[in-house]
């Protein structure tokens, strides 16, 4: 699959965390470009101009979104409702990556209808691994659902 067809949204308040995963992304040399956005009214807002007449063939298709569940304005979980309720995105990937880690929260996201659930790992190395796989499930194992 041709990285350059797609765009992964990373969705986030906290700077530091999304240097940090804008340093994964780098180290991987995966050529996926990145967009990031610091809450969830932002992210479905750029999700609306991709499906809008003006995003058309101007823009990347979303291939994956990160998103993080404490954000200011909307958060992950509301965010994650409202893209399952979308007509063009309810099938696009949404992995929530966040600090949270409690059971009734995972259970929540995966009954909205997130893919994965990945809690922020503190180690580079492991962080890395981890996005890295995430990548290859969904960019080189499976069949894409927005293909």
């Amino acid at each position: 699959m041709d990285p350059q067809e797609y765009v992964i949204i990373v969705a986030d308040d906290d700077e530091d965390d999304l240097l940090l995963i804008s340093q994964v992304f780098n180290s991987l040399q995966r050529g996926f470009p990145l967009q990031t956005v610091v809450n969830g009214k932002e992210l479905l807002d750029y999700l609306e101009l991709l499906s809008s007449p003006a995003g058309w063939n101007t823009r990347k298709k979303p291939g994956l979104v990160f998103l993080d569940i404490n954000m200011p304005v909307m958060n992950g979980i509301e965010t994650l409702r409202q893209i399952r309720d979308h007509s063009h995105y309810s099938c696009l990937p949404v992995v929530m990556l966040t600090t949270v880690h409690d059971q009734q929260t995972i259970d929540v996201c995966y009954d909205i209808g997130v893919v994965g659930f990945l809690t922020k790992p503190a180690n580079f190395d492991v962080f890395t691994e981890k996005i890295n796989g995430i990548l290859n499930y969904w960019f080189e194992w499976v069949n894409h659902p927005m293909q």
